[in-house]
Order: structure tokens, then C-alpha cells, then sequence
């Protein structure tokens, strides 16, 4: 039960918190509010990116961020954006001047990685995830729509996700629709390291009903449609625990080195863990295993 409410000045429209490296809060609302920026003692500094109070001129003013769906914040305290509104991706500086843009069609998450680069997801693609450069140029592609039914459109549907990173470089991919809970780990240069799922009696029922429910509607002509089974998902910065969110429980993986632990409040539930070895190879290690330590329960 929650003690008390935090950031009481943000009111409907959140869409992401972050915490910076420099001890600062930074809330994304849409549309109107932008990134409100907090001290560490929970008093707002500034707000990044909303609509000038007094506009310059007559004319119409167009604020910074149209409609933010995420933000986040990389080690020198630059701002990226993902504005659904723009189809764009900006990035401010900690001072709230625009640096630069990216084109990029309904961005829906994002991710701050090391030298300036940004990873980016959208619903629709070839490819999950999206690197830009430094100089706003694409350098990278990868991840392919998971292989579940026969329509290529429902594929795309629930591979749809969204994206952490961690201090180290690595990237996390979470699947909010996929039947298994499920956040995958890549190198910065999209290589997939590892797979992290959470799997109990109550995961395995609802992922079985899941497939039914995609089975149904794989026979029908309407664009596919599920509520999510990942609701979200977080790295811890300081020692790379994983935390994973879904009614009605949250479970922790610990750094990914293949050594676990969860936090559920209720059932013994583990996380399973998968571990790649390289791009085209996937090795289940399983809880027995001598290689794998034993899940730690709290």
C-alpha cells in the first residue's frame, strides 16, 4: 500500500519517469505538460518542452513536444523524447534547447544508450528496434517479430514492446502482448544476450489462454487487438537487477549473469533465464542445472 503520493503536481497523461545520474527527476505527461523536471527532493525546477506562456509572436504557437509517449535521459543529462505527435525523435539539452531530431514514424519507446546514440520502437517495421547515431542518422536494425501464427500482422501485434537500458550499454526489449512475459537483453550492437521470462502455474494458464485467444482471432479479417500481459518493466542502474511488472505481481531478476532472484508477495513463481551464446544460438538453462544457480526466494 502506498504511503503517500509523490510528484502530487502531475496529474492525468504520465507516460514515463526517469531518474537521472545528477539526482533529478524527470516526468513526461501528455499532451500539454512536456518533461517536468524535479530535484531530488521532489521540488520541480523546470518543465522541458510545453508551450511557451507568451508566445513571441501572433502567429500559432507549436509547442517543443507535441505528444510524448517516452523519454529518457542519458550520463550528461540530454533529454530524448518520443514524440508520437511529430513522429519524431528529439533530443534537449539538461538546459531544454532542441540539439536535433530524428524523423521516425510513431515512436513509442526509447532508450538512451552510450556516445550519444538512441534506440527506438515503434508498432509497425521490419525490425523492433531502431539505433540512431550521434549525428541523427541511422547506424543499426535488429530483432525480428516473434514467429507465433500465420498472419505476418498479428505477428507484428504482439511483438510489439518497449525499451531500458542499463549504464553498461545493454538493451532491453520487454514484450507487452507476447503470451510469455518476456524481456530480452542485447549488446548495444544487437546481439542478443539473454532471455528473461517469468513462468509459475498462474503465468502458464495465461499465456495458454492467450494462444487460444490469438488462434481466434488469427481466423478473423479486423486488425488484432489484446490487452497487455507485460505491463512494464525496469533496470535497476545501481546493481542491474531487472524488475518486471504484470497483474497482479512484480518479480526481480538479478544482474543478468545467469544468477536469479524474484519478488512476487505471493506463490513461489521463477524466472527463467536464457542464456545466447551467440546471434544465431539460444542455450534454456534450467534451475537444476550446474551451470545455473538456484533461485533465491525473498
Amino acid at each position: 500500500m502506498a504511503r503517500r503520493r509523490v510528484f502530487p503536481s502531475i496529474g492525468p497523461g504520465l507516460r514515463a519517469l526517469r531518474h537521472g545520474r545528477d539526482g533529478k527527476y524527470y516526468l513526461l505527461a501528455s499532451p500539454n505538460v512536456g518533461i517536468a523536471v524535479f530535484d531530488s527532493k521532489e521540488n520541480q525546477l523546470t518543465v522541458i518542452g510545453a508551450l511557451p506562456v507568451s508566445p513571441a509572436s501572433d502567429k500559432a504557437a507549436h509547442p517543443p513536444i507535441s505528444f510524448g509517449e517516452d523519454c529518457d535521459v542519458d550520463a550528461q543529462g540530454n533529454l530524448y523524447v518520443a514524440d508520437r505527435g511529430y513522429n519524431l525523435v528529439n533530443v534537449f539539452s539538461p538546459a531544454g534547447a532542441l540539439l536535433r531530431s530524428m524523423q521516425f514514424n510513431s515512436p513509442t519507446s526509447l532508450a538512451a544508450l552510450p556516445e550519444g546514440e538512441v534506440a527506438v520502437t515503434a508498432p509497425r517495421g521490419l525490425h523492433l528496434v531502431t539505433v540512431f547515431g550521434p549525428t541523427g542518422r541511422v547506424v543499426r536494425e535488429f530483432g525480428d517479430p516473434e514467429q507465433i501464427s500465420e498472419r505476418n500482422d498479428l505477428d507484428r501485434y504482439v511483438s510489439i514492446g518497449r525499451l531500458a537500458s542499463d549504464p553498461e550499454g545493454h538493451i532491453y526489449y520487454g514484450y507487452t502482448y507476447l503470451p510469455e512475459s518476456l524481456v530480452r537483453q542485447y549488446d548495444r550492437f544487437g546481439f542478443a544476450k539473454q532471455d528473461f521470462q517469468f513462468t509459475s502455474i498462474e503465468a502458464f494458464s495465461e499465456a495458454r489462454a492467450r494462444r487460444r485467444e490469438i488462434e481466434h482471432q488469427e481466423k478473423r479479417t479486423e486488425p488484432p487487438s489484446f490487452r497487455p500481459i507485460l505491463t512494464a518493466f525496469g533496470v535497476d542502474p545501481v546493481n542491474g537487477d531487472l524488475w518486471l511488472a504484470f497483474t497482479p505481481r512484480t518479480a526481480r531478476a538479478s544482474k543478468p549473469t545467469c544468477s536469479l532472484s524474484r519478488k512476487t508477495g505471493c506463490s513461489s513463481a521463477p524466472i527463467r533465464s536464457a542464456c545466447t551464446n551467440s546471434p544465431g544460438r539460444t542455450e534454456n538453462l534450467d534451475r537444476n542445472s550446474p551451470r545455473f544457480p538456484q533461485v533465491a526466494l525473498h
